[in-house]
């Protein structure tokens, strides 16, 4: 595996985030690639990969070692400041040297190579064939995090808020202002423990837990008006929770007074304020919470196009995927996709003169999911 990877070009790349004047000596680039690609094979956490580096003599001669050492090849802390420091894009680029040598593509050729081409007046259809399939889907990454209610997180937002209070109070040595917490947690645990909840009780358990917040919510901010330096006895994971709870409670008070159930940017787990609900509309499962992915396969080799936390249409992004796959492989293929947007395709149709052939094909005979899947090819004109 060693032979086959291009390490020059891995070296080039991750000594574009370095300078050649400033800062201490840096680590082999093979080695830190390599420890990355030992991470993401076996699956391990940064103190493992380490750790299995250090025990395994063929790791080693992987990362470039000439003979076997016991101590570790780096600091297991250097995994976050190495995927900071390269972002999305650096390993995009690598990922694309390594699907380019696994199947054998030659260099790319440029575009200004066919315009000549056509001015000439030049068959170019006798030249560049159709090849290779290109398929596209969209996917959610499940986050770990448990079906999120409202009324579920204004309780666990409640219950932070009391924890800070209990740190400001224990701080400034004063005693606690009253919070109602056991009746809050005994109206909580009543509803949430009845079977069948009708719209109208689970309307009055979020009026009482916003109330509930509210309350918690002034009695923080009172305790800050009398003392701003207060907030330096939270740390950073305690002043996020401030921040987030604070969130929760505009969008839930919002949506609870216009009655609605969406709202921009909604929080739907205070402990990982960044996940989104992404409705796909599948049975059993209507809404499923994690990063949106928009990925393409060929010829087995998966890149992932687009990612983000936000929902968007992934059909508006096929037009993009399809032309950054011919800029690859410097040609014109067919391509199969099981999404598409009509204005995309009509707008995409028109720029580049190509013929778009429509085939609808039905999923396996399932009385659970008839719905039919639409492929569509392009073809070179």
């Amino acid at each position: 595996m060693a032979k086959l990877l291009d390490w020059d070009k891995f070296a080039k790349i991750y000594g574009e985030n370095f300078s050649a004047t400033m800062g201490a000596k840096g680590v082999d680039a093979c080695v830190v690639i390599g420890a990355l690609i030992i991470k993401h094979i076996e699956a391990k956490d940064n103190r493992g990969t380490i750790d299995a580096i250090k025990e395994n003599p063929y790791m080693q001669f992987f990362l470039g070692f000439d003979h076997f050492s016991s101590e570790p090849v780096f600091d297991p802390s250097l995994f976050v400041h190495i995927r900071k420091r390269l972002g999305n894009a650096d390993f995009d680029r690598m990922n694309q040297i390594i699907i380019a040598k696994a199947l054998n593509l030659s260099p790319q050729k440029k575009s200004s190579d066919f315009k000549d081409n056509d001015k000439d007046g030049e068959n170019t259809s006798d030249k560049i064939k159709n090849k290779g399939k290109l398929q596209l889907d969209a996917t959610v990454a499940d986050a770990h995090i448990k079906f999120t209610t409202d009324l579920s997180l204004l309780n666990e937002s409640r219950e932070k808020s009391e924890e800070i209070i209990d740190k400001f109070c224990k701080e400034l040595n004063v005693a606690k202002p009253r919070t109602y917490h056991r009746e809050a947690r005994k109206n909580w645990l009543n509803l949430s423990k009845s079977k069948k909840k009708s719209k109208k009780q689970i309307q009055v358990g979020i009026k009482q837990q916003l109330n509930y917040l509210k309350r918690n919510l002034k009695h923080i901010d009172k305790l800050l008006d009398g003392h701003q330096l207060l907030l330096k006895c939270l740390d950073k994971k305690q002043y996020k929770y401030l921040l987030v709870i604070r969130d929760v409670y505009r969008q839930q008070l919002e949506m609870f007074q216009e009655k609605k159930h969406s709202i921009t940017n909604r929080i739907v787990n205070i402990h990982q304020p960044h996940i989104r609900p992404m409705v796909r509309g599948k049975q059993g499962k209507n809404v499923e919470f994690g990063a949106k992915l928009n990925a393409s396969l060929q010829n087995g080799y998966a890149r992932i196009d687009q990612l983000d936390f936000e929902a968007f249409n992934e059909g508006v992004c096929m037009v993009e995927q399809i032309e950054n796959y011919k800029k690859r492989l410097s040609s014109i293929y067919n391509s199969i996709c099981i999404f598409y947007d009509k204005n995309q395709v009509k707008s995409y149709k028109k720029s580049i003169q190509t013929k778009l052939a429509f085939n609808r094909k039905a999923r396996k005979e399932n009385a659970q999911s008839p719905q039919k899947i639409r492929h569509f090819k392009i073809l070179k004109s």
